[in-house]
């Protein structure tokens, strides 16, 4: 393949749908109807999959309407609406929640020990300069301010139970 350079001045796509299978599980990963654009797009042939250098290149860049959702035997959770602007550093989502799939009850009845039962949800949650190379990069999350509103977080445990001396708590 031969080295290429491009820039494109204006790029907008929407109600773009795309899926990846992990190699590992199987698992079927889906993105339905989200946008991604910029403006003064920078795109080469040096390592093209490097993402980290391609958002670096092009500080426009930006994605938006991505929703997520994960259903397990245990849990289920989502979050709507998610968006990243690379040129304020900012990732934002309209809602999250995450919920166990068993009831309170129906779990306090299964455990020994204690064991917290945890539901979450909140409105809107914005992240302010989100340093997104590192978190690529390094898996170390970095940020001004995180603002969520609305949080609801309920936390249960059933004291009733024995507390598990087997577990070291940090």
């Amino acid at each position: 393949i031969k080295a290429f350079h491009t820039s494109i001045s204006l790029i907008k796509a929407d109600s773009l749908n795309t899926s990846v299978i992990n190699k590992k599980t199987g698992a079927l990963f889906e993105l339905n109807n989200f946008s991604v654009g910029g403006k003064d797009f920078r795109f080469d042939s040096a390592d093209r999959r490097h993402i980290i250098r391609q958002i670096k290149n092009n500080p426009s860049l930006y994605v938006k309407n991505i929703n997520l959702a994960r259903k397990t035997d245990l849990y289920e959770m989502a979050a709507y609406d998610i968006g990243f602007e690379n040129a304020g550093r900012q990732l934002s989502l309209d809602s999250f929640y995450y919920r166990p799939v068993m009831d309170r009850d129906s779990f306090n009845r299964m455990n020994q020990f204690q064991k917290d039962y945890i539901q979450a949800k909140t409105g809107r949650i914005v992240i302010r300069n989100l340093d997104i190379e590192e978190l690529l990069a390094d898996t170390i999350f970095r940020a001004s301010a995180i603002e969520i509103n609305r949080p609801d977080l309920y936390i249960y445990k059933d004291k009733r139970l024995p507390f598990d001396f087997s577990k070291v708590k940090p």
